[in-house]
């Protein structure tokens, strides 16, 4: 029968089942916590931020969006899947962004950064990943996130190092010239955005943020050694 079925002989019928298995949610296994970021690098995070100072940033940086790179900012829906794991992303077409509904409120604020110096420095940018110009424009939007958060007390560091070496080859794909030039549009457009930022912060925010960001550059003094680099990165 074997060989008459093979032949097509008889008639065959196909059916397919399903086996059951066990799968764990992460928790439930054993993973380390310092191996979390190579397990899922792409994860939500809840940064250390005050829900106020979430709030008023983020109303700067959509007041910034209208008058600046006039954008429209939009937020995916549940069941949306369309960014898949991306928190965010900024469509030069349309001159649109839209942050995925799962982000934290703290995380919304530096993914929103991002998507805003590409949609103010890199309208026109080169949109092939494979090249070095799209690894600097990547350079120039996480690090401006970096700048602007750290300015407002969220540490965005670890993340924002991860990212940017990621992108550059720890900064070995660029030259001295390319590294000058957006270290200068960075500090530019993160020029920018604190000061929109600043007016919506209230009297008592503001001044709460003003003496932690006093404090943290304390700290930073005295731990700057001679052999200090820009976030760590190596060239």
């Amino acid at each position: 029968e074997k060989e008459k079925a093979k032949s097509g002989d008889i008639p065959v019928k196909k059916k397919t089942s399903y086996v059951p298995q066990a799968y764990f949610e992460i928790s439930q296994t054993n993973i380390k916590s310092e191996s979390l970021p190579k397990m899922m690098p792409n994860r939500h995070i809840n940064f250390d931020l005050n829900p106020k100072l979430a709030i008023a940033m983020q109303k700067g940086l959509e007041i910034y969006a209208q008058d600046e790179p006039k954008v429209l900012i939009e937020m995916t829906e549940s069941g949306d899947n369309h960014l898949g794991n991306a928190k965010g992303a900024y469509y030069p077409s349309s001159d649109k962004i839209r942050l995925n509904h799962l982000n934290t409120p703290s995380e919304n604020v530096p993914v929103l950064i991002h998507e805003l110096t590409h949609a103010t420095l890199h309208k026109e940018g080169n949109t092939n990943k494979m090249s070095s110009e799209y690894a600097n424009q990547e350079l120039e939007a996480e690090l401006t996130a970096y700048v602007v958060s750290k300015r407002y007390g969220l540490d965005t560091e670890k993340e924002s190092l991860s990212y940017i070496a990621k992108w550059t080859n720890n900064a070995k794909s660029l030259s001295d010239k390319e590294l000058s030039a957006s270290l200068s549009h960075v500090q530019k457009t993160a020029d920018k955005m604190t000061a929109y930022i600043d007016t919506q912060l209230d009297p008592a925010l503001k001044l709460s943020q003003q003496q932690a960001h006093i404090k943290a550059h304390a700290i930073e003094r005295t731990q700057a050694t001679p052999n200090f680099k820009p976030l760590g990165l190596t060239r």
